[in-house]
Parts: C-alpha cells; sequence; structure tokens
C-alpha cells in the first residue's frame, strides 16, 4: 500500500482539502468498521475539510450510512465539514429516502466537492 492508501480508502490533498476516495464497491458491516477508523482520523484535527468520494461505491448498508454520519458529526463537533462526492443515481436516491441529503452537503464529483471549501 501507498503512503496516502488504507485497504478501503485512498487520500489525496487538494489546498487545505482532504478528498478520500472510497475503493471498494459495497459498503456494509466490515468495510465501515474500518472506514469509520480511517475518516475519523482524517477530521480529528479541526477545522476539518473533508471530501469523501464515493464514486466507486454501489451499495452502501445502514451501517455504512451511519458510519457517514458518525464521522460528519465528529467533523462538525470541532467545526469541520464534510462533503459526499460522487453519487451513483441509486445512492442519491437513498440519501433522499432516509433524508441524510439534508443533512449533508453533496456534489456530483470531487472536484465540485472541493469547490464546497472555497
Amino acid at each position: 500500500m501507498k503512503p496516502n492508501e488504507t485497504t478501503y480508502l485512498t487520500m489525496r490533498h487538494e489546498g487545505v482539502v482532504t478528498v478520500a476516495k472510497i475503493s471498494c464497491p459495497r459498503v456494509s458491516d466490515f468495510e465501515a468498521a474500518a472506514l469509520k477508523t480511517d475518516l475519523k482520523k482524517l477530521v480529528e484535527t479541526p477545522p476539518a475539510k473533508l471530501v469523501v468520494d464515493l464514486s466507486e461505491v454501489l451499495m452502501l448498508t445502514s451501517t455504512g450510512l451511519g458510519m457517514l454520519v458518525q464521522v460528519r458529526a465528529t467533523a462538525h463537533a470541532s467545526g469541520g465539514k464534510v462533503v459526499l462526492a460522487g453519487l451513483s443515481r441509486e445512492l442519491v436516491d437513498l440519501f433522499r429516502l432516509t433524508n441524510l441529503h439534508r443533512l449533508f452537503t453533496i456534489s456530483p464529483d470531487a472536484a465540485s466537492g472541493v469547490e464546497q471549501f472555497a
């Protein structure tokens, strides 16, 4: 693994914004636990500016959704922000169905997610 990679995550920096790309098609219990640990580390230092790129994710279980909510809460508690990017039509529908689209800023791709911090 490269220094900016974990099992399910690839990270890069765009100025002061961290872009974390989830690189597994399904985020269920096992993947969510690992991702939660990795993503929370990225938002622990205030003010967190994190874009989570979900462009390779086809399915999120309820545990995966909960993990994203927890990461957002950790960032928000210290004045940070989490933007979700690259969601498939199905994931956008899932976020609307669960009303989580009201909690998160959702961008069509990682580049426009980074622009949310400008």
